[in-house]
């Protein structure tokens, strides 16, 4: 396995111990909202060829006071459901 590799893994393995633990809220990138508490949102947006911006989202900001312990970590992922991780590129998880 490359540094690289490993490296990204033990980052990504770091971010999921931040979302079990009482971290609160963390978001990285530019792009990224942690839409609530207890969420972890690190990563880009991008904008298609139509002008959409594509955020990488954790939480579900239409339902504030919730604990969602959501993760979305990459390029233009949803991770809106309870206990939900969308890694990658454009992935949802609810």
């Amino acid at each position: 396995m490359k540094k690289s590799n490993l490296r990204l893994l033990a980052f990504v393995l770091f971010l999921v111990l931040a979302q079990n633990s009482l971290a609160a809220t963390h978001q990285d990138g530019t792009g990224s909202e942690a839409a609530l508490d207890e969420t972890v949102a690190v990563g880009l947006s991008y904008t298609d060829g139509k002008g959409v911006t594509h955020k990488n989202i954790a939480g579900n900001p239409a339902k504030p006071g919730e604990k969602y312990y959501a993760t979305a970590i990459g390029i233009a992922n949803k991770a809106s459901g309870k206990e939900s991780s969308a890694f990658g590129y454009k992935n949802t998880a609810s």
